[in-house]
């Protein structure tokens, strides 16, 4: 992980920060195409400030999108239908948005992977990207409290 020996203020509302885990691409997406595309559309249709709750549920959207398609390929749309699909999908892609999602084992993370930034007043979004994608050997080797 990325460590300032510095911090941020500011950023934190005035507190210090040496770096942050994100579960997500946010609007500097670490080169990112579709983050950027994501924050160009966002920008042409409304005037607040983007935060990560819009790549998110776009990344949320694209994830059901792939479920849906599971459900419909399976021709059952009911609730259980798509409870099925869901445990169908072992590999969820949002193009790097979010890592790829297996939900196919009930119990365990859907992802280990996060990104890893810093926050960052003048980085749109409020956050500049230190390190791509990666899996923690911590995170790899937790063991979840429902995970078989």
């Amino acid at each position: 992980m990325h460590d300032s020996s510095r911090g941020v203020r500011g950023a934190a509302g005035g507190r210090r920060v040496r770096f942050v885990a994100a579960y997500l691409s946010t609007w500097g997406g670490y080169r990112i195409t579709p983050a950027k595309d994501v924050a160009a559309k966002f920008k042409a249709t409304y005037k607040e400030t983007p935060n990560g709750g819009v790549p998110y549920g776009y990344a949320v959207g694209e994830v059901w999108g792939a479920v849906l398609k599971k459900a419909c390929d399976n021709k059952d749309l009911t609730r259980d239908g798509i409870a099925a699909a869901l445990k169908q999908t072992t590999s969820a892609s949002t193009d790097n948005l979010v890592a790829a999602l297996d939900f196919s084992k009930p119990g365990t993370p859907a992802t280990r992977q996060v990104y890893a930034a810093t926050p960052d007043a003048t980085a749109e979004g409020g956050v500049k990207y230190v390190k791509p994608l990666f899996e923690a050997p911590e995170a790899k080797e937790y063991v979840a409290p429902h995970q078989k």
